[in-house]
């Protein structure tokens, strides 16, 4: 059992790269799909095919996608954490994998993919009211395109910033 224990760890050692680049397509063709589904249920069937919109099946199918995406954010981290040496600077790094693949499903960067990809004729316009929006529902809040792209643009630059600040932080301490 050791000998089968050393030789993980040295083909670990040896192809962890090549592990997390598969990781990285499996994790954007996984949510390219899901959020492509979502995509057809939310315009397809409601536009073409008689699906009636209604708050106790949005709700429900919205928190499964949350719950999707929050899964498979963890299971980045944890496998970026058990591809790489149990350190400090790797943990963190994990965290902020699996930080990145949340933020940009409740950011609403996969939908900006989705619609690039699959159908940019769907894209709201700058005036379109998202009356389906929690700012809408749940804060009160009268939500445009253009506030959605104001949002996605925020969480882009949050996330853009963190990864920077981390990568800076790493560099500093390697060059002391």
């Amino acid at each position: 059992m050791q000998d089968l224990v050393k030789w993980f760890e040295m083909q670990r050692e040896k192809y962890w790269q090549l592990i997390l680049i598969g990781w990285v397509v499996s994790l954007f063709v996984f949510t390219a799909g899901v959020a492509h589904l979502d995509h057809i249920v939310h315009h397809e069937f409601l536009q073409h095919y008689g699906l009636e919109f209604r708050w106790d099946w949005a709700v429900r199918w919205w928190i499964s996608l949350g719950v999707i995406y929050v899964f498979v954010g963890a299971l980045c981290s944890l496998s970026y954490w058990f591809l790489r040496a149990s350190t400090l600077r790797h943990r963190v790094t994990g965290l902020l994998i699996g930080f990145t693949v949340i933020s940009m499903a409740f950011g609403g960067i996969f939908d900006v993919v989705v619609y690039g990809l699959f159908a940019p004729q769907d894209f709201p316009g700058l005036e379109t009211r998202l009356w389906w929006t929690p700012f809408e529902w749940l804060f009160g809040l009268e939500w445009t395109g253009l506030h959605h792209y104001i949002w996605i643009l925020g969480w882009t630059i949050a996330i853009v910033v963190c990864w920077v600040i981390w990568f800076y932080t790493i560099r500093r301490k390697h060059t002391r």
